[in-house]
């Protein structure tokens, strides 16, 4: 029974794909000089063509890699708008002559009209493409532009509270245009292969190949999911006066349970169990009127497992849904919350279905969900990403929400610690927040680390005490009554499974890997417990601290680690928590230089050639003239165990040669690079046609440790590295760090 609902379902999907999806005849087409027939966007572009909605050139060419501009944009994005004449005419009153004082050309004036009234685009973008000049000139339209335009014009957009694009590089895509693109990869106009090897290139011009295949998958998807303003009646070819009112079919009744439905936009392909050899397949569109429990619903509110009552026209092969009353579904779950959106009162819950499969699912949030913490009642407000959650849903709905907190979340290292509250990060990478009490006498704070051969659980501290300790391991008990508000504190030695660094920097046992030995915290013999594990060259570690993306080749002896993921002896996870001894990230009033990424009341993200990084401020030092994608100079100190930021300047200051933190120079691509002079020294070119020479007395570090290593390297892997050097007048190189 299963199996055959299964060929039947899959049967029907197949069907209605090759239905939807079947070229549309080029008998016809238009042959263009420049789009044989064996061109990638042949059909789409003599299909747009034969239909009015592109056109060639004089000389019969298309030009299909021109770039298209601003206004040839508002016409295609018009186009989807499916404005009608009548339509028109309105919306010329409101904003023709607001479209003609701008010096729109008349011949994009309803276009630019039609994408007004829609949304569009609005004033602001009409004036700012006027001063650009994109009225006059052939400036070219981004992709991610265009990609607003037309899912404006179309009116689709992504209404997921967390967008996760399948692009590399998403953080070129403006946030708030993600929405954006997200819709039109659920409509099939953009794929989410990108525009070559899983980019999108947001910034790319369009060609007009591509506008065509965007415009022919949009049409094609406005063809199927929008219903007609106004439908024609059929009319009596015999008789074309007197149109032939349309038999109203015999509705079919069908009652059973669902058991599988696939999505499409605003449509869908259901199946139904009703105790018959293979079930029965419903087409269901906008026009179905779905009522779940006697109130009204959609597409969404559809879900495996409920029990239906279809009525549908049976005229039909795949019969469409009239109507779908429901009842509702209910089911529990066990997971972690991994987005609260309180403005539009919804839950995104990360969990594993009855058929080991990782789901990850939206569900709204009513007065009628009851939503508990430690027995004691909450509001979606306190909820945090990160929780795990015992839930009942039904409807999409949450009915019951118990936060269940691991014991993980209650040990960890202090990372922010304030009269008002202390901030923990614990084993499993989360952050935790718990209120201090405002009076000491409310909780109790303990040193129980080892101390010269014995453990001092009775030595009391005072808070004081507590904040000059630093980012140290803490154990944390709250009150009964108070979940989050702290009872007790102490302090321990550290997690169970954490190591230290033995030694690091070795290479492993292929070019690619690095070699680091570690040993138990509490080992007698460091030598004889050492163990040794391998990562990739590459490898970044989590941090505890504000120190984020820390590579792992730069974790120097006496480091306390943890390993979070390994396979076998090849580290594939590892989290930092005392970093004070990392190569290169110890800052004894040394200088860095990079560009101002973000900017806080607290703090500073710069960004410097190898990764971004928060800084603490020192409340001594103003930030007032410092400007967000502006690059300073600062003076940097963590004599503290942490990063502080001490002064700033516009400026590179005398002594920045000397006390910079990488002390290079400048930054090259090595192009070229072989040895000479019996191999006592190398030369080296740069992508730019600079010279240069190393010899044995040059610091040499990164990817290669030494000059030998250096010299004795294929030439091959060596040329595409990147160096940070300090050189002389005569291009002998001191110093260089070598790096992919």
């Amino acid at each position: 029974m299963k199996n055959n609902l299964k060929r039947v379902f899959s049967l029907v999907l197949a069907i209605m794909l090759c239905i939807t999806f079947i070229p549309m005849t080029t008998a016809s087409a238009k042959t263009f000089k420049d789009v044989p027939t064996s061109h990638w966007a042949y059909t789409y572009i003599n299909e747009m063509s034969n239909q009015g909605y592109i056109s060639g050139y004089p000389n019969g060419t298309f030009k299909p890699r021109k770039n298209i501009t601003f206004l040839e944009a508002m016409r295609f994005a018009a186009i989807l708008t499916q404005y009608d004449d009548q339509a028109l005419v309105a919306a010329r009153q409101v904003w023709q002559s607001k479209v003609v004082s701008l010096g729109v050309p008349k011949w994009a004036q309803d276009n630019v009209v039609k994408c007004l009234a829609k949304g569009v685009v609005d004033m602001k973008t009409l004036e700012a493409a006027k001063k650009n000049k994109m009225f006059t000139t052939d400036k070219a339209v981004s992709r991610v532009n265009l990609a607003e335009y037309f899912a404006k014009a179309m009116g689709v957009k992504s209404t997921d509270p967390v967008i996760a694009l399948p692009f590399k590089d998403v953080k070129d895509i403006p946030e708030h245009l993600r929405a954006h693109v997200a819709g039109l990869i659920d409509a099939g106009v953009i794929s989410p292969q990108g525009a070559g090897k899983g980019y999108f290139y947001p910034r790319q011009a369009v060609k007009r190949e591509q506008v065509a295949r965007m415009v022919y998958a949009a049409l094609q998807y406005q063809a199927k999911n929008t219903n007609p303003v106004n439908p024609v009646n059929p009319v009596n070819p015999v008789n074309p006066v007197n149109p032939v009112n349309p038999v109203n079919p015999t509705p079919t009744i069908v009652t059973g349970t669902i058991k599988e439905i696939s999505v499409t936009g605003i449509s869908a392909i259901m199946l139904v169990n009703d105790n018959t050899a293979n079930g029965k397949v419903f087409s269901v569109d906008a026009s179905t009127v779905i009522t779940v429990d006697g109130s009204i619903g959609n597409i969404s509110s559809l879900l495996v497992g409920q029990d239906v009552t279809v009525t549908a026209n049976s005229a039909l092969g795949v019969m469409q849904a009239k109507s779908i009353n429901a009842k509702g579904v209910e089911f529990s779950l066990e997971g972690e919350v991994t987005n609260v959106d309180n403005s539009n009162k919804e839950i995104k819950i990360s969990y594993t279905d009855n058929n080991k499969n990782k789901v990850s699912r939206v569900f709204k949030v009513d007065s009628s969900s009851s939503i508990t913490m430690n027995n004691r009642t909450r509001d979606l407000v306190d909820i945090k990403n990160g929780a795990q959650v015992k839930a009942t849903i039904r409807n999409n709905i949450v009915k019951t929400l118990e936060v269940t907190s691991s014991s993980d979340d209650y040990k960890g290292y202090i990372k922010k610690l304030t009269y008002r509250d202390i901030t923990i990060v614990s084993l499993n990478g989360r952050e935790n927040t718990y209120r201090i009490p405002s009076r000491d006498t409310d909780y109790e704070i303990y040193d129980s680390r080892y101390n010269s051969g014995r453990y001092s659980r009775d030595r009391k501290l005072t808070f004081t005490e507590l904040s000059n300790l630093g980012s140290v391991y803490v154990e944390i008990e709250t009150d009964a009554r108070y979940d989050s508000e702290v009872s007790y504190i102490e302090v321990r030695d550290g997690f169970d499974n954490e190591y230290i660094v033995y030694s690091n920097n070795s290479r492993g046992r292929d070019r690619d890997q690095w070699q680091i030995e570690l040993y138990p915290k509490d080992s007698t013999n460091s030598y004889r417990d050492r163990e040794t594990y391998y990562y990739d060259y590459d490898l970044r570690a989590d941090n505890f601290d504000s120190r984020n993306g820390v590579r792992v080749r730069d974790i120097g002896e006496r480091s306390r680690v943890v390993i979070l993921e390994k396979d076998k002896d090849v580290i594939k996870k590892i989290m930092v928590i005392d970093s004070r001894y990392n190569n290169g990230y110890s800052y004894n009033d040394n200088y860095i230089y990079g560009k101002v990424t973000r900017k806080g009341g607290t703090y500073l993200e710069v960004s410097d050639n190898y990764s971004s990084k928060d800084y603490i401020i020192d409340s001594s030092i103003s930030l007032a003239g410092i400007t967000e994608g502006y690059s300073y100079y600062f003076k940097v100190s963590d004599k503290n165990g942490r990063p502080k930021l001490i002064n700033w300047y516009d400026k590179e200051p005398s002594d920045f040669r000397n006390n910079s933190r990488y002390g290079y120079d400048k930054s090259i691509t090595i192009k070229y690079i072989w040895s000479k002079n019996s191999s006592n020294s190398i030369d080296l070119t740069d992508s730019n046609g600079n010279d240069y020479y190393i010899d044995r007395k040059t610091d040499v570090s990164g990817y290669y440790r030494d000059f030998y290593e250096l010299r004795d390297a294929d030439s091959r892997y060596v040329e595409g590295l990147k160096a940070d050097i300090t050189s002389s007048s005569g291009g002998y190189i001191s110093r260089i760090y070598i790096y992919k």
